[in-house]
């Protein structure tokens, strides 16, 4: 859950970056500053592809998450399916000695 809060936090960084990137090219573009604006767009490309990777690496750390969720579920499940098997084999081998309690 902590990888997720700074895998998120950190999206949020990137996206404001590119955003940043994204206004400062349309502004030198504006102005015609061929040099200033090809900076831009290096910067641009960098940055969405860091929010690209960053969205994926969200996606896989939650379902991580409901992996792991989901496996807590199972270990909880399995270990009452035992306790109820232990119980129905105790009750078959008391009523075998002809116990009843």
């Amino acid at each position: 859950r902590e990888a997720i809060g700074t895998t998120t936090r950190e999206l949020d960084g990137e996206r404001v970056r590119l955003a940043d990137a994204e206004r400062r090219g349309t502004l030198a573009a504006g102005i015609g500053d061929q040099e200033t604006s090809a900076l831009a767009e290096i910067w641009i490309v960098k940055h969405r592809e860091r929010v690209q990777l960053l969205e994926r690496k969200l996606e896989v750390q939650r379902d991580e998450l409901a992996m792991a969720e989901g496996a807590r579920v199972d270990v909880e499940l399995d270990r009452h399916a035992r306790e109820t098997l232990v119980r129905d084999q105790l009750a078959a081998l008391k009523k075998q000695l002809g116990r009843h309690d």
